[in-house]
């Protein structure tokens, strides 16, 4: 298709169906220059036009996606209408925009030449049901009950109840069925502490801070595993973002590489830019080591979670 128009008022619903159209549009040694988005405030539709009408890199298509063209004025928004009526048949246009403020204008013009897509985000009564078919994407099976008790923990939330079932994956291990006793032990209720926060602090060299947040996790009933799980994948986003910094490459570029969301990248590029790449993979690498002792042997995971909070901490930093 030259041209798709997304509505939706979920971010996360967007982000990931922008994700699987780079990849499925745009060659993998390509996304790099041929992968681009925009925001409507800070382009008008004449420069997006520019960018559709120049020829892609490696002979590729060159996808281009603009979130928020409803802030547009008539006139930028009848532009875009004329190109779809001539699109470039080398490149690939998304229009990202609010279900309740879709202009007419753009979902007549992508209705004619392209295809128009609606992501509802469940709600309360979804949700259950949403995560269901996550997990059986991650090869897990959620029971009904599970998912019942998920919802009820996180709310219709959908990253955090992504984030959640991701660790529940992990948790389980080579386990194919997540039950509710796991979703009972694994998750949280009312979290007000979050590894991220650990982190930041630990990126901020304060250790007394980031060992009280993986106290205060442990007491809110997370178990050493299950933190253990989500730090690790805490670490390899931060080395992930800190790769795709040094390459040059624009934040929205670094989310398509690691395949998560791009406020997951705004959120940690501080924290990645706080640690040399040396200590990522000291800390990866006891990570596992850590990993495999708690499944083989009699170490006191609280003591041996406590040292590597400690010696993230406390390192000097690039």
């Amino acid at each position: 298709m030259p041209v798709y128009l997304f509505k939706s008022d979920s971010d996360f619903l967007v982000d990931e169906a922008w994700r699987r159209l780079v990849r499925s549009v745009v060659p993998e040694g390509a996304r790099r220059f041929n992968g681009e988005r925009l925001d409507a405030s800070q382009v008008s539709a004449a420069q997006v036009v520019e960018r559709l009408r120049t020829l892609a890199m490696f002979g590729s298509k060159r996808l281009v996606m603009v979130d928020r063209p409803d802030q547009w004025n008539k006139a930028q928004q009848e532009a875009v209408a004329a190109y779809t009526s001539r699109p470039n048949p080398r490149a690939c246009l998304v229009l990202a925009v609010p279900l309740k403020k879709t202009p007419k204008i753009l979902e007549t013009a992508v209705g004619a030449a392209g295809l128009v897509v609606e992501f509802s985000a469940p709600g309360e009564k979804q949700a259950p049901r949403w995560i269901q078919q996550r997990a059986q994407a991650l090869g897990k099976v959620l029971t009904a009950p599970a998912a019942e008790l998920l919802v009820q923990k996180v709310g219709p939330d959908l990253p955090a109840l992504q984030a959640e079932l991701e660790k529940l994956a992990l948790y389980a291990g080579e386990r194919t069925e997540i039950d509710a006793e796991d979703v009972d032990r694994v998750v949280g209720q009312n979290r007000s502490v979050t590894v991220f926060e650990m982190v930041r602090a630990a990126g901020s060299r304060k250790p007394r801070e980031a060992l009280l947040a993986l106290h205060r996790l442990l007491e809110e009933g997370e178990p050493p595993l299950a933190v253990l799980a989500i730090l690790a994948r805490e670490v390899r986003i931060l080395w992930g973002i800190k790769d795709g910094l040094g390459l040059g490459l624009a934040p929205q570029e670094i989310a398509q590489r690691l395949q998560v969301p791009l406020f997951v990248v705004s959120r940690q590029q501080r924290s990645s830019e706080s640690f040399s790449d040396d200590e990522l993979a000291d800390v990866h690498r006891r990570l596992q080591d850590l990993d495999y002792a708690l499944k083989s042997s009699q170490v006191d995971p609280v003591k041996a979670l406590e040292s590597i909070v400690y010696r993230l901490s406390t390192k000097k930093g690039p």
